[in-house]
């Protein structure tokens, strides 16, 4: 159990180049609470998995991650973990973090739930995210901010998103396709 500080987890590997990333790295069944940043932050790394953690903040941090993917490649996997926030932010973001057509990235099992009232809160969101497989994930977004959205795609390409639940009863989106060649 990690409690409070920055952040939960934190790990950056040498780069983002093809060569000079972390790889395999395992964050396996850990609770992290009341992290101020970010539950658990990942950099530069390749086929890194993040399964069954349980990740939950009273945060007032605008734009508070649960899970913050960056650069990211290869058959990584975040799945079966719990995320709650109790005053908005982002459940999982993924920010040009690429599978490849044979070993796409996972987003999978995963259960969100936000709430807040003054800051905007996204479930998932995808940004420059390229050949990522998103199933069976439960996104529950109870935050007044008109804006929020459990479902966000910005940007990227083959994104596969199949039996998902979006439930947003806070006034914003469930879904939120910002390019719709994306999936």
């Amino acid at each position: 159990t990690i409690t409070s500080g920055s952040y939960g987890f934190y790990y950056i590997g040498y780069g983002n180049g093809t060569n000079d990333r972390e790889s395999g790295t395992v964050i396996r069944n850990n609770i992290t609470t009341n992290a101020y940043y970010t539950g658990v932050f990942l950099q530069s790394q390749d086929s890194v998995k993040l399964t069954g953690n349980d990740i939950r903040t009273n945060s007032i941090r605008l734009n508070y991650r649960g899970i913050y993917l960056q650069y990211c490649y290869n058959g990584s996997e975040v799945s079966k973990n719990y995320i709650y926030s109790l005053h908005g932010g982002y459940g999982i973001y993924s920010y040009e973090s690429d599978g490849t057509e044979t070993s796409g990235n996972l987003i999978a099992n995963n259960i969100i739930h936000i709430a807040g009232t003054g800051t905007e809160a996204y479930g998932l969101r995808f940004e420059y995210t390229d050949y990522a497989n998103i199933y069976h994930n439960t996104v529950n977004i109870v935050n007044t901010v008109s804006y929020s959205r459990a479902l966000y795609v910005y940007s990227g390409t083959n994104l596969r998103i199949l039996n998902n639940i979006f439930v947003n009863t806070g006034g914003g989106y469930g879904s939120y396709i910002e390019t719709t060649d994306a999936i």
